[in-house]
């Protein structure tokens, strides 16, 4: 989604440690809830596949710095909460890059309900905030099934990648990604904006007692900002 000053692809001489951050990398989310939910024989994580791409010549460091809700109670308490985001803000900072994979989980996206807003859970914008000012060179990694609210540091990291929810061997397509191994050629199946009120739907979701008048016709998708000449992310 973003690749600025050259921030990406990652690798040696220009970056020799990177730390790799957020409830999404040492977790192989591979799937949504419901009929995407996939129990497969292996799942690879972020963090492997970073390891494994960023090769001998860099060293990868890990901080969880956010729980997902729902994973671990014991990480969620106001005290779990500064010490994880502490850990992450300090690797980020003595390190040359860093990666914040971020995002939703099967419990928290799913056939049978709504996500409750665009917005990243809880805690993960101010950790993406707090890891950009602790280091110019943060790259976000969005895990999820459909688009983020990312006005809230978008302007303040060089590098947005979607990677979706990309199954057992997710994580070694995340590491080839960033580290150059493959290009990010792939193009969006929809319209991404930047911000809730920024949809076509907006105003006219969820409706009342259960009901939604789609009254959008055939302004859905890119033809809904077209026409109202709002600019996507």
């Amino acid at each position: 989604l973003k690749n600025e000053g050259g921030a990406l692809p990652l690798g040696a001489p220009k970056i020799r440690s990177v730390a790799v951050i957020g409830p999404s990398a040492a977790v192989a989310r591979t799937g949504g809830g419901g009929s995407s939910l996939v129990r497969p024989k292996y799942a690879v994580t972020a963090l492997e596949g970073i390891k494994e791409a960023a090769g001998a010549q860099v060293q990868v460091g890990y901080a969880l710095g956010v729980a997902m809700p729902g994973d671990d109670a014991g990480q969620e308490t106001p005290q779990a909460r500064a010490r994880l985001h502490n850990e992450a803000v300090e690797l980020a900072r003595k390190s040359d890059a860093a990666i914040v994979v971020a995002g939703y989980s099967y419990k928290l996206e799913s056939e049978g309900f709504d996500r409750p807003s665009m917005d990243l859970p809880a805690g993960q914008d101010e950790l993406i905030e707090a890891v950009a000012a602790a280091n110019k060179n943060t790259i976000v990694v969005i895990v999820a099934g459909a688009p983020v609210t990312m006005t809230k540091w978008i302007g303040r990291v060089p590098a947005v990648v979607q990677a979706w929810y990309g199954g057992q061997e997710a994580g070694h397509a995340i590491g080839d990604i960033l580290f150059g191994a493959q290009n990010p050629s792939g193009k969006l199946p929809v319209t991404f904006p930047k911000q809730w009120r920024d949809s076509p739907a907006y105003g006219r979701y969820p409706g009342e007692n259960l009901r939604t008048a789609y009254t959008e016709g055939i302004y859905v998708g890119y033809r809904g900002f077209d026409q109202r000449n709002v600019e996507p992310l």
